[in-house]
């Protein structure tokens, strides 16, 4: 994970907050500079007219793509990617005492 972001926080945020419209997802994008490496990363995915959306509130941002797009551009494997329901949420929440990562990160990733 990089340090100084707050995406795990603004996308657990979101999530509450579009609760039960939204799923919250943690993946890994790859960086667009060097190192080049992937990087532990947290968004919101909806639906909308039969297109799933990403937003993504961090770091004073507000991004919203098409969920294929955003994937393209970050080079994110869906497999990878974990997705958590409001339940997973506050068990891991409860559990951690902190808003993420909470699964272990693919290996070479920041």
């Amino acid at each position: 994970m990089l340090d100084g972001g707050d995406c795990y926080e603004a996308a657990g945020i979101l999530f509450m907050d579009w609760f039960p419209e939204a799923v919250l997802v943690h993946g890994y994008p790859t960086l667009q500079r060097a190192p080049w490496k992937k990087f532990g990363h947290a968004w919101v995915e909806y639906e909308v007219d039969g297109q799933t959306l990403v937003r993504d509130t961090s770091n004073d941002r507000d991004v919203e793509m098409p969920t294929e797009l955003y994937y393209h551009v970050g080079k994110i494997n869906p497999d990878e990617c974990r997705r958590y329901t409001m339940t997973d949420l506050r068990h891991h929440v409860t559990e951690t005492e902190h808003w993420g990562p909470w699964e272990r990160e693919p290996e070479g990733a920041l």
